[in-house]
């Protein structure tokens, strides 16, 4: 389950790992309150970066656009985003 700081939430379900990329996927609505999915996925890029990917459809996951893209970076390793 997700929490974001304005107190929503979602439950993502359904993990899968591809490769590097761990996915979930969530149902959800619009503002509109029109059914839509929110996919999850974290990529490991190295051993010092991880992306976190949050992506959203409004077709049933036929088409998805990014609504949040973060790279972390491990404390102290010295690397830059």
């Amino acid at each position: 389950t997700w929490v974001a700081s304005q107190a929503t939430s979602l439950e993502y379900r359904g993990g899968k790992l591809e490769g590097n990329t761990l996915t979930f996927l969530a149902n959800t609505t619009t503002p509109a309150g029109a059914p839509a999915r929110s996919r999850l996925s974290f990529t490991r890029l190295d051993e010092n970066r991880v992306r976190q990917l949050f992506e959203g459809s409004t077709d049933e996951g036929k088409s998805w656009a990014a609504t949040t893209d973060l790279i972390y970076v491990r404390k102290g390793s010295g690397v830059v985003p």
